[in-house]
């Protein structure tokens, strides 16, 4: 398993999972990598899968749910948030 990391000083990359990334990293960016009833969160330092978000990851609108539906780009990360308002 690997994730993406984003630390600002280069360019977003692929790196091991357990490896530390110095800034945000991410183990998913949609639901189509969570198992079952999970969702793609970003309410941690680490996006990652959980039943349960305060903040959902996306990459197109159709990965957000519909009391979040629009998918607004992240800043400096190649992952977006889902928002109930507009971007």
């Amino acid at each position: 398993m690997q994730q993406c990391c984003a630390d600002g000083n280069n360019a977003p990359r692929c790196i091991r999972a357990g490896d530390e990334c110095p800034g945000p990293g991410a183990l998913c960016d949609g639901p189509g990598d969570c198992l079952g009833d999970e969702s793609c969160c970003g309410d941690s330092q680490t996006v990652a899968c959980f039943t349960s978000c305060k903040r959902y990851v996306c990459v197109t609108g159709a990965d957000c749910p519909s009391k979040a539906p629009n998918c607004c780009p992240g800043e400096d990360v190649p992952w977006g948030e889902c928002s109930n308002d507009g971007c």
